[in-house]
């Protein structure tokens, strides 16, 4: 029998729900909700928009950013070994997380039918710029911006207001 491991309560944050954080958070405090330590930011801005520019290259749409928030040294405790994922630090609500993230549901295409998706949401009344179904490269921009909103580079923020 293996050893159990202690189960850690992880909060996951996927689009509508880290939306509404994000939406939440700026309404008390005037900042984003996941406060990346500034030694983060590069490789997380970095990584995202590699994974984005691949995604368009293959004229991909339509995913989705996770965040797992792991407390800082609860890893440990499960002898977790996190050197194949990609994480960062954060703070949020005042508290040290490690921050798991990465894109999902990676594998609808841009195609005749979105294209057609597209052209019937217009029709009905929707306004381009609220569309999930969009073109490759304006999905992309558009994801970048949504995951650039959820982050800031001032952890200390977090720890002076709280």
């Amino acid at each position: 029998m293996s050893p159990q491991l202690p189960l850690v309560p992880v909060p996951l944050l996927k689009d509508n729900n880290l939306r509404c954080a994000r939406d939440t958070f700026k309404k008390m405090s005037g900042r984003p909700p996941l406060l990346v330590w500034p030694a983060n930011v590069a490789e997380l801005c970095r990584s995202i928009t590699a994974d984005v520019e691949l995604l368009v290259d293959f004229h991909c749409m339509d995913y989705s950013f996770l965040v797992a928030l792991v407390p800082e040294g609860a890893e440990q405790k499960a002898e977790f070994d996190d050197s194949e994922y990609k994480w960062c630090r954060v703070t949020f609500s005042g508290r040290p997380y490690r921050a798991y993230y990465g894109i999902i549901d990676i594998l609808c295409r841009w195609d005749a039918r979105k294209r057609a998706a597209q052209v019937a949401k217009m029709a009905l009344g929707s306004s381009r710029r609220g569309l999930s179904t969009a073109p490759p490269e304006r999905y992309g921009r558009r994801f970048l911006s949504f995951v650039s909103s959820v982050f800031d580079d001032d952890p200390a923020k977090d720890l002076r207001s709280g």
